[in-house]
């Protein structure tokens, strides 16, 4: 079992994402103060926690936010955020 700890940043359009072999109290604080460390306390971050067991996933998961970092003026992708951002 893998867990995905990962944080959207709002304002530069941006995926940060850790995999971790437990999702604990302590790995999931090591992970906030990693994500203090990028930004100052009144920065707005959204925290997404989910879990998987399959390799083929995780290599998917790395994949698509390296693919999406790229792609962040792309105009298609822009449309699906800003209907994710409203819901």
């Amino acid at each position: 079992m893998r867990h995905l700890l990962a944080a959207y940043d709002l304002s530069r359009d941006r995926l940060y994402g850790h995999l971790k072999p437990r999702k604990r109290r302590g790995e999931f604080l090591v992970f906030l103060r990693y994500l203090r460390t990028l930004y100052p306390p009144g920065v707005r971050l959204g925290l997404v926690l989910d879990s998987y067991s399959h390799t083929e996933q995780a290599s998917m998961i790395r994949r698509y936010i390296a693919s999406r970092n790229r792609n962040t003026r792309d105009h298609r992708l822009g449309k699906i955020i800003n209907r994710a951002n409203v819901a």
